[in-house]
């Protein structure tokens, strides 16, 4: 029997080990994807790392993966795991700013959606009506011809042995030949396309990125 005890201790030490070794390379694999910025399979490799050694350093680190990928419920979620399994952690004042962080961006997130559409309802048939004889067209008037000018309109009309244009005719306008640069309205339009441009630069300049948490990419030593 003690020998039967000491076999077991040892397959159970040696199994322990074997698992130890096994995270603790599932750890480095991750930390390397994690450094090239390959988050979504750093964050595989932390979690299997985490299912052989239940490290809660792990769960930081999968939730920095998280959030550094723009899934910010995952990232709450890993923050709020670390700080279950290790509540006196050193870095817990970064951890609670991380929580508020990621409810922030989660509220901005649920706020942009749309609504979902209310169902409309099926119009009701309207009773059938019966058809209304369409009217006649009405005659169109009959209009009378135009007299054409005759020689001594058209002599009347012309100007130094030129046809001129019949009576009551309004000539056209001159055409303008002032160069654009040299009208109003061009420098008016210029001077408002540089004002814009001039806002749309200082408003770039001035913003948050649109409120999106700060990346920062340290993680801690599991191990």
């Amino acid at each position: 029997m003690l020998v039967l005890l000491c076999c077991a201790g040892v397959a159970r030490a040696d199994d322990a080990a074997a698992k130890a070794t096994e995270a603790r390379r599932l750890y480095d694999e991750g930390q390397k994807l994690y450094n090239l910025g390959e988050f979504p399979r750093a964050i595989e490799q932390f979690k299997q790392a985490y299912q052989l050694s239940a490290r809660p350093g792990l769960l930081f680190n999968i939730a920095q993966a998280h959030r550094l990928n723009g899934n910010f419920k995952q990232a709450l979620f890993f923050y709020e795991s670390f700080l279950r399994g290790q509540p006196d952690a050193k870095n817990r004042a970064e951890v609670d700013r991380r929580i508020l962080e990621m409810r922030e961006a989660v509220a901005r997130a649920d706020a942009q959606q749309p609504p979902a559409p209310s169902p409309t309802p099926s119009p009701t048939p309207s009773p059938s009506a019966s058809p209304e004889p369409s009217p006649l067209p009405s005659p169109s008037p009959v209009t009378s011809p135009v007299p054409l000018p005759g020689p001594d309109d058209v002599a009347a009309h012309s100007q130094d042995g030129q046809l001129g244009a019949p009576a009551g005719t309004v000539p056209a306008p001159r055409d303008s030949s002032k160069p654009i640069y040299k009208r109003w309205w061009f420098w008016a339009g210029l001077g408002a396309v540089a004002v814009g441009a001039a806002a749309t630069i200082i408003l770039v300049g001035s913003g948050d990125g649109g409120g999106a948490p700060d990346t920062d990419f340290r993680i801690v030593e599991a191990y």
